[in-house]
């Protein structure tokens, strides 16, 4: 995606996050039209994916001001808010909630037992508890998946690209989210067969970010790798600047931590899934809801694309060599 294009995105997403899509003179009455609740906890890292979702849902016929209205509420990074925004979502008449990520899809259930959820960019929902199976949800839950194994297991390995000689890496996450800390059980039994030791930097709130990686070079930390959620996507830009400040060579979940559009210059790398195929998705779940289906019977699904970003200019002031290997796979190289 280019940089022109992303801004774009960027601006069409502060305009959501600030209440529903304008309406037009010649709108059907709001109670007439398709009303969907849009709940997140922060916009920081993911400033097109709203954009991209509004997009993939006028691709399948529904018109801000004809026969679409989204209400959004985001909650700024803080999670206690979510459930308080849940049910004004509820109020409001939404016809379908859809929840980014799991803490927002978690207060949206706990607030509404009835109401079709739909989860994006969601991680593990069994183990969270927000599903029975991911074939068969059953409840009022449904969406897209991101399944952390997998794909904790790949980042590393990236790591361990750039630095083959790499052995201890540091890993910034947030204890109070459950679902990180399953993340974080999940690395540390995977770490051993990859040959490396993990050290657990722990960051609670936003003043934790910089001692916690201040921290790592003394604690002999080659790498580092991130776990989202959203302390840290709320934190996005002082987690970037603390990594190159210490000179830790770090890999991301999302590509706005590293194209150097959003975060300048840019953290080094990133892996994870594509949002035009995510939000394409989600939008696709909401339809089908729309049109009667029952969310107990729509299966979980997952990714089918994935994106690796490395920024070379991140790579020059960290004085590390990125493998030609790694390079030619890359989806997006910043130059």
């Amino acid at each position: 995606m280019s940089p022109v294009r992303v801004l774009r995105l960027g601006i069409l997403m502060a305009s959501l996050a600030l209440g529903a899509f304008a309406v037009g003179a010649d709108a059907q009455p709001a109670g007439s039209a398709n009303r969907v609740g849009y709940l997140v906890a922060t916009s920081y890292l993911h400033p097109n994916f709203s954009s991209l979702f509004h997009n993939a849902l006028n691709d399948l016929g529904y018109v801000e001001g004809r026969n679409l209205v989204v209400e959004s509420r985001l909650s700024a990074g803080r999670d206690d808010r979510l459930g308080a925004l849940a049910a004004e979502l509820v109020q409001a008449r939404v016809k379908i909630i859809v929840a980014d990520g799991i803490a927002a899809a978690l207060a949206a259930k706990q607030t509404t037992k009835h109401l079709p959820i739909v989860v994006a960019i969601g991680g593990d929902p069994v183990a969270t508890g927000l599903v029975t199976s991911l074939a068969r949800p059953g409840g009022n839950v449904t969406g897209v998946t991101v399944l952390a194994l997998d794909l904790l297991a790949k980042r590393l390995q990236l790591l361990k690209e750039v630095n083959p000689r790499l052995t201890r890496v540091g890993v910034l996450w947030n204890p109070l989210n459950a679902e990180k800390e399953l993340e974080w059980q999940q690395l540390s039994a995977l770490a051993p067969r990859l040959n490396l030791t993990l050290q657990s930097l722990e960051v609670r709130s936003p003043q934790d970010i910089d001692p916690a990686l201040r921290s790592a070079p003394a604690q002999r930390v080659g790498g580092l790798l991130v776990l989202d959620d959203s302390l840290v996507l709320a934190n996005a830009s002082p987690i970037v600047d603390a990594a190159q400040k210490y000179r830790l060579p770090t890999i991301y979940a999302w590509r706005l931590f590293v194209d150097g559009v959003v975060i300048q210059p840019g953290g080094l790398m990133s892996y994870g899934p594509n949002l035009f195929d995510v939000a394409a998705t989600v939008a696709g779940l909401v339809d089908k809801i729309l049109r009667g289906a029952n969310p107990a019977d729509l299966p979980i699904e997952q990714p089918t694309k994935f994106e690796l970003v490395v920024n070379l200019r991140a790579a020059r002031a960290l004085n590390v060599t990125i493998p030609p290997s790694l390079l030619v796979r890359a989806d997006s190289v910043v130059r």
